[in-house]
């Protein structure tokens, strides 16, 4: 169980730090606001459904996103970024990770029942649910209140607009993907090749 979350923790980080970055780099040049939110969040769902499909575990699809919430918070060791920048990115892949092992919890056999509309249902739910935990998470904590700054409607267009978007990507996503097998004895090989990619790749990019 582990090393799966280990495994797939490490490939939600890579792709933090490889599409993320070109994502939020993109949206410099681009005005396409929240472009990285509601694409990245389908690749972190998928990484956890399968870690959940392999395991069978809630805690497992948690600690996958503890596992790449810590690789994002070491874009803080490069040189040009403030530590105080990483932790919001951070506390949304953990709000990301609570939201999708909350439904695995409670909705086990919807999440898992392939193309329906339960699976639908809980995708939603989970795309919506982290937003809010987030926002909460930013109002509560001593952070930067950023989000919170921008509006009503930057405030619906991020729990909203972006959150339906993002879910039609994550159904659509599972629906063209085979099934995942069960985790076998080479996971923690996997695991110890992948995870210190995750890490470099993070330190290099700065944030994803």
């Amino acid at each position: 169980m582990i090393a799966t979350a280990l495994s797939y923790g490490a490939l939600w980080g890579i792709a933090e730090a490889t599409i993320g970055y070109l994502l939020h780099l993109s949206a410099r040049l681009v005005p396409l606001p929240g472009i990285a939110g509601f694409i990245m969040f389908p690749v972190a769902f998928y990484c956890m459904y399968r870690v959940f499909m392999q395991t069978g575990s809630p805690g497992a699809v948690l600690l996958t996103a503890v596992i790449a919430a810590a690789t994002k918070a070491l874009s803080a060791l490069h040189p040009v970024i403030v530590p105080l920048f990483v932790i919001n990115p951070s506390i949304a892949l953990l709000m990301e990770g609570l939201a999708v092992a909350a439904a695995a919890l409670l909705l086990p056999r919807a999440l898992t029942k392939p193309r329906s509309l339960e699976q639908a249902a809980v995708i939603l739910s989970t795309a919506i649910g982290w937003r809010l935990l987030f926002l909460s998470a930013v109002l509560l904590l001593p952070v930067q209140k950023g989000i919170l700054m921008k509006g009503p409607a930057a405030l619906s267009s991020f729990l909203l607009v972006e959150g339906i978007f993002s879910a039609v990507l994550c159904f659509g996503l599972l629906s063209l993907s085979a099934a995942p097998k069960r985790a076998s004895n080479r996971s923690w090989r996997t695991a110890l090749l992948l995870f210190p990619l995750a890490v470099a790749l993070q330190i290099a990019s700065g944030l994803g």
